[in-house]
């Protein structure tokens, strides 16, 4: 199964991925429905689920790193 991470950040009261083949996404309440979110814009149906690979103490607006593994 092909796997993409990216890296999340703080941003005001939410959360942004980082830029993926030019696309990017936010979520205002979880930080696992921008990376959902994210996960959909690049596959579509194809999207089978994210996973949480590190969560960040004390790295500024920088929150965790994820994968997106898709079909």
């Amino acid at each position: 199964m092909p796997v993409t991470e990216v890296r999340l950040r703080r941003s005001g009261d939410g959360y942004v991925t980082g830029t993926v083949q030019g696309k990017r996404a936010s979520c205002s309440w979880s930080d696992a429905e921008a990376v959902k979110r994210l996960g959909a814009k690049l596959y579509g149906d194809k999207l089978r689920r994210v996973d949480c690979m590190e969560r960040y103490r004390d790295q500024g607006r920088l929150h965790s790193r994820w994968q997106i593994l898709h079909d």
